[in-house]
């Protein structure tokens, strides 16, 4: 069973996938607008347990990557790094492959900051390849390929 508000939740994160992986990308405004969006209505969803959980995973990737790309409305070097430093903390407690990644990246350079030393771009794209992996998990179970459809209507 799938909840109709399941099925637009990840409808809707599929769009946000579309449009970040996009030529263009996604601008920072409409992210944010499109995450107000899908919050409300992934938290009443419900239905399928795997899908459910695949969906919620992918909406808190991107809540995460929205926290690390928000701290570019604060002003000075050390605020913008404190604040993504602290934003890194839930990436990397979710994401422990972008971590590794990342400290290694970190400790070449020897920043006070990690973040000082991470490139803005590759983070959020590491995250969103996170993300929208879960979309792609949930879209399938709600949307199975038609072969498989087939294949069950033909064992009935």
């Amino acid at each position: 069973i799938v909840s109709p508000a399941l099925k637009d939740a990840v409808n809707d994160l599929q769009d946000l996938k579309i449009k970040s992986e996009g030529e263009y990308g996604i601008k920072l405004r409409e992210y944010e607008d499109k995450l107000k969006e899908i919050v409300p209505v992934a938290e009443i969803a419900h239905g399928d347990e795997e899908a459910l959980a695949a969906m919620k995973s992918a909406v808190e990737g991107h809540k995460l990557a929205l926290e690390f790309w928000q701290c570019d409305h604060l002003t000075g070097y050390d605020n913008l790094h404190q604040c993504r430093d602290k934003a890194l903390q839930g990436i990397f407690n979710k994401y422990p492959e972008i971590k590794e990644q990342a400290l290694a990246i970190a400790q070449e350079e020897g920043s006070s900051y990690t973040s000082a030393e991470l490139d803005q771009q590759s983070l959020l794209e590491a995250i969103w390849s996170q993300a929208n992996g879960d979309t792609a998990i949930a879209h399938q179970i709600i949307y199975p390929p038609l072969d498989i459809i087939n294949t069950a209507a033909e064992e009935k």
